[in-house]
């Protein structure tokens, strides 16, 4: 790898070099006024973006933000908003219960320790859209992709355009919008623990008008965590979804979207194992439970069912 680095910047410095000697020809000129006619833009690919609540290009939008594409969410295999962490730099996804689940950006926002001792439900610092409409709170925002068009992160205070709830940044989700042009798409997905998630889409005109786009996803998994005392699994997934809409638009300058989803949760979330205890030195804290001889469960002679997380069981 050290002589191919070398090597190519040896042809750099000669290229560099051959440049500077050569004289500009009337159709090198032509050329590169033509570039900077287009911005020196013209081998980057656009990308239309709506963080300042209009349609514009990425470029030119005087922020951080990232982008990510429905294609490469289908490549990608993220099936759900708690696996955006794993495209997106500085994106983090917690959860205590259903409820109490947060988004945080550089790590700015709520807190899921923060939310559980403070308000069961607190409204995050991160802001939560689906097709401009604000989701108020946490448990929506766990919801599985369906004909998702892309997802916008944008980093820092978004209050100016987005309102309250987004002092550390806004995620905003648009949807496939209707087409008059038929089309259907259908997708399953398979994985460990018996997981299987199906996805479905149509979309099409109803006259010269109207169209109409309908999607669905259903998404179910056996549970990671074995209870010995139930003889159960723990962190089943079960959820179903469905969303509908409708696009009027009777000329190119004027449209009405009607949109509406329905989802359905039956998960079993947010069981955890023993892992290990906490060395403190102030007393009453919450590890004391567990604290050798003289913790609280040693006191009612109770013992984690394993101290090896890896054997994922739980009581």
């Amino acid at each position: 790898m050290r002589h191919l680095l070398c090597a190519a910047s040896l042809i750099a410095l000669t290229t560099s070099a051959y440049a500077q000697d050569r004289a500009i020809r009337p159709a090198d000129a032509a050329t590169a006024t033509n570039a900077s006619d287009d911005g020196g833009q013209a081998g980057l690919p656009e990308i239309t973006v709506t963080a300042r609540r209009r349609a514009e290009d990425a470029q030119r939008i005087p922020g951080s933000l990232s982008v990510v594409g429905g294609e490469l969410l289908d490549r990608s295999y993220t099936v759900n908003t708690q696996q955006l962490s794993q495209l997106v730099p500085s994106l983090n996804y917690s959860s205590a219960n259903p409820r109490n689940t947060a988004f945080t950006i550089r790590g700015l926002g709520s807190s899921v320790v923060a939310v559980s001792q403070a308000n069961d439900g607190l409204e995050p610092g991160v802001g939560f859209y689906v097709d401009q409409v604000y989701h108020a709170r946490p448990a929506t925002a766990a919801f599985d992709f369906s004909d998702i068009g892309q997802v916008e992160i944008l980093r820092g205070p978004q209050g100016t355009l987005f309102g309250k709830n987004s002092t550390a940044g806004a995620i905003n989700i648009t949807t496939r919008a209707p087409t008059f042009t038929p089309e259907a798409t259908e997708e399953i997905t398979v994985g460990s623990f018996n997981f299987v998630q199906a996805k479905a889409a149509a979309s099409g005109p109803i006259t010269d008008t109207l169209a109409f786009r309908i999607s669905g996803v259903s998404t179910r998994r056996d549970g990671v965590i074995d209870n010995v005392r139930t003889s159960r699994d723990q962190n089943q997934i079960g959820n179903q979804a469905v969303r509908g809409q409708l696009l009027f638009k009777p000329s190119e300058m004027f449209q009405i979207k009607l949109s509406a989803d329905f989802t359905n949760f039956q998960s079993n979330c947010c069981t955890q194992v023993y892992y290990r205890v906490a060395t403190r030195d102030v007393p009453r804290t919450a590890t004391r439970q567990f604290a050798g001889p003289t913790g609280l469960a040693a006191q009612f002679n109770y013992t984690p069912p394993s101290t090896n997380p890896y054997d994922r069981v739980t009581d």
